[in-house]
């Protein structure tokens, strides 16, 4: 799947993938990879630049955002992963 057709549920799926098994990301990585996503994202969805519609013309499918404040794995876990550590 490409990222204009991910779900929130995907993007989270796919960074808490990076973060597991036998070589897991650290947390600055896996938040700069949330960062590039949605910087690539906010591309998509900016209508200047019309990929919302050309993404609907041939996939079918109009990108959303995937990591809202809510989501975003730094946000969520940053502080339990690292005691002492505040946002």
């Amino acid at each position: 799947m490409y990222p204009w057709q991910w779900t929130p549920a995907d993007g989270e799926a796919f960074i808490v993938h990076l973060r597991s098994g036998s070589k897991p990301i650290q947390l600055s990585t896996a938040r700069s990879y949330e960062v590039v996503i949605e910087l690539f994202v906010e591309y998509l969805l900016d209508r200047r630049y019309g990929w919302v519609e050309t993404c609907q013309e041939r996939f079918g499918l109009s990108p959303q955002v995937i990591f809202h404040e809510v989501t975003l794995f730094f946000t969520r876990w940053s502080t339990k992963a690292i005691p002492g550590v505040g946002l």
